[in-house]
């Protein structure tokens, strides 16, 4: 009975340090993906400043040549 009890307990404890080994490594890829997602979101906002210099720049041409064209 003693050695049963002693038997389910270290299958207690191996299942326990599986779980934290699992959910260790489940945090480093978290961490890996929220870093990879930190860097995306940086480059799209500096992309999305990009794109909305060269609607302004774009918009400024059109009106200079209408005003032209219309002349």
């Amino acid at each position: 009975m003693k050695e049963q009890i002693i038997s389910e307990r270290a299958n207690i404890i191996a299942n326990l340090r599986q779980l934290v080994q699992s959910l260790v490594e489940l945090n480093t890829r978290a961490k890996t993906h929220v870093s990879s997602n930190k860097a995306d979101i940086k480059k799209l906002r500096k992309d999305n400043k990009e794109l909305e210099k060269m609607k302004t720049r774009n918009s400024f041409f059109i009106r200079i040549f209408s005003l032209f064209f219309k002349s």
